[in-house]
């Protein structure tokens, strides 16, 4: 501390020295100091500015809604067999709460649609887990690495409750993967069971639940009902008994497996006002079960049939 004074008062003494005998080069150093010493505080300043608008451009995806986002969607329940009246093509469907995004005070869209797919599985083994702690679950070192119905099987597992894990079209070292015929069967012999659960799909991109099935007698098309968590702020809140049912419809398979509707749409002609309650329109044109391998997008899923007894 004592040499930096004596430095300082070395380098005083030495400037007025400086200036007493040339007057107007000591005045250009000042002018000259002056305008770097401005140079510097303003590149500090747009450094700092550069730094908070980039951090409110991008908000948390898990967060408390902002004053815009007060419009929640609500969980709806349904019993057994309660999508028959509703959807004409679903025989056989299980008892089931539909979850989506924006419940509970929670602004969680984006990747946290497999979430709300662990919470209609967990609700249904009377878990009742909230959001906040399946997002501490999903977030520790033994889960952060497991895809959805993967981190659904352990918490299952670890509440007593037994699940299969299978593998559709994944060529994957340690098993064979299950193709589309395979998977239509084990779905047909799920939902005919005195109590289905629903089943969990996840294809690294969007994650569903299967609530129900139909197989019309002398067809090859296969009928799936599907709770789809992927819909927007307020969407159940809108008028209308159609707005009841967001996030649940139906899609028609193939008979090898490939989504050629939803409802009674094509799945190529769906009109805005249908999609307009979701958040990313491919959520509902994803799930084909074809083995493509050649072009289009692969359909690969992880699948997880819990146990139908309780």
């Amino acid at each position: 501390m004592v040499n930096s004074l004596k430095s300082a008062d070395f380098f005083k003494n030495s400037f007025f020295n400086f200036a007493s005998k040339n007057p107007k080069a000591a005045a250009i150093v000042a002018i000259a100091t002056a305008i770097l010493s401005s140079i510097v505080l303003c590149v500090k300043f747009l450094g700092r500015s550069k730094t908070v608008s980039t951090a409110s451009a991008q908000p948390p995806i898990i967060g408390p809604l902002t004053s815009q986002e007060q419009e929640l969607n609500v969980p709806i329940h349904y019993q057994k067999n309660a999508l028959k009246p509703i959807f004409c093509n679903i025989k056989n469907s299980c008892e089931f709460t539909a979850h989506g995004y924006y419940e509970g005070q929670i602004g969680d869209k984006g990747n946290n649609c497999a979430l709300r797919c662990i919470q209609t599985l967990t609700d249904h083994r009377n878990l009742h887990l909230t959001f906040d702690e399946l997002v501490e679950t999903c977030s520790r070192k033994d889960e952060n690495r497991l895809d959805g119905p993967s981190i659904a099987k352990n918490i299952l597992s670890k509440n007593n409750t037994s699940s299969d894990l299978f593998f559709i079209n994944k060529e994957l070292d340690c098993t064979k993967p299950m193709r589309y015929p395979a998977f239509k069967v084990a779905l047909k012999n799920h939902f005919l069971k005195p109590a289905p659960k629903p089943v969990m799909i996840d294809n690294g991109s969007f994650a569903y639940c299967i609530v129900g099935i139909g197989s019309p007698a002398g067809s090859n098309d296969f009928h799936l009902a599907i709770m789809d968590p992927h819909i927007k702020q307020g969407a159940r809140m809108a008028e209308g008994s159609d707005a009841q049912h967001v996030g649940v419809y139906t899609i028609t398979l193939d008979a090898e497996g490939r989504q050629t509707h939803v409802n009674d749409f094509p799945v190529n002609e769906l009109s805005e006002e249908f999609l307009s309650p979701y958040q990313n329109p491919m959520s509902l044109q994803r799930l084909s079960f074809n083995n493509v391998r050649e072009e289009g997008p692969k359909n690969d899923w992880t699948v997880l049939f819990p146990a139908s007894s309780c």
